[in-house]
């Protein structure tokens, strides 16, 4: 259930709200759920162990959807939700490298991820940033044939 709270809303809401001025505050409050969703996914991926979650496919499941939230778009998303699911994804990523799960990173997600890194004020966001380079980049050094991707 925490999960569909941190997708986007549809296109077709967002519209409908823009076109009523009323119905504007709303789009805020959506994002502002959204966001909450994802600082709840946060704590539950950092407290919970694997199994409990539901195992390495849930987490892996629940990486690429946190992936999406934050390169689906093209844009590095705003601030807060930005801290919000940096966070998510760093505890996902976390409990999927001591397990020694495969993770579902690609290197051009990583060079935009140290891009949202460098460019945000949010010191979280930052340090979450080089926490998941980091754990990408001790589960790569374990892996044979992976140093080309590493450099």
């Amino acid at each position: 259930k925490v999960i569909k709270k941190t997708n986007f809303p549809r296109r077709e809401t967002i519209d409908l709200c823009h076109q009523n001025p009323s119905w504007k505050s709303l789009i805020k409050k959506m994002q502002r759920v959204q966001s909450r969703a994802l600082t709840c996914l946060h704590s539950i991926f950092s407290t919970m162990d694997a199994d409990s979650l539901g195992g390495a496919e849930v987490l892996q499941v629940a990486a690429q959807h946190l992936s999406t939230l934050v390169f689906g778009t093209g844009e590095i998303p705003k601030e807060e939700f930005l801290e919000a699911v940096i966070s998510a994804m760093r505890s996902v990523l976390q409990q999927l490298a001591s397990r020694n799960i495969p993770q579902c990173m690609t290197p051009q997600q990583l060079l935009s991820l140290s891009d949202a890194g460098t460019s945000c004020e949010v010191v979280s966001v930052r340090v979450n940033a080089v926490a998941i380079l980091g754990i990408t980049g001790s589960t790569l050094a374990k892996e044979k044939g992976t140093a080309t991707t590493l450099q």
